[in-house]
């Protein structure tokens, strides 16, 4: 079977090579594959955040700018609403993430 694309192959050791010596080769291949396997799940669960960061900035949006009354922010009281001022601030942060997310 071919490598994996961005993998390289194991250096092939002498047919005489030694067991400790075969034995050093397999566990550096095995770390190498551990580290890979560590950050390429990594690398997934933070395009999960990422992603859901997205699909809520964008729901956000869509909250926003239907014109439905929203409770203000750490408010007390429940009818507490949000003013244009902190529809319009809340508005360019959902945005702002929207436009990171599209550029990604």
């Amino acid at each position: 079977a071919a490598p994996a694309a961005g993998v390289s192959p194991a250096p092939a050791l002498p047919a005489n090579a030694t067991l400790a010596e075969r034995e050093e080769d397999y566990r550096k291949r095995r770390q190498a594959s551990e580290e890979k396997a560590k950050k390429d799940a990594e690398a997934a669960r933070l395009a999960a955040s990422n992603r859901q960061a997205c699909d809520t900035a964008r729901a956000s949006k869509a909250k926003l700018e239907s014109g439905v009354r929203l409770q203000a922010q750490g408010a007390v009281n429940p009818r507490d609403v949000m003013n244009d001022l902190e529809r319009s601030a809340a508005l360019a942060r959902a945005n702002q993430t929207i436009a990171a997310c599209d550029s990604n």
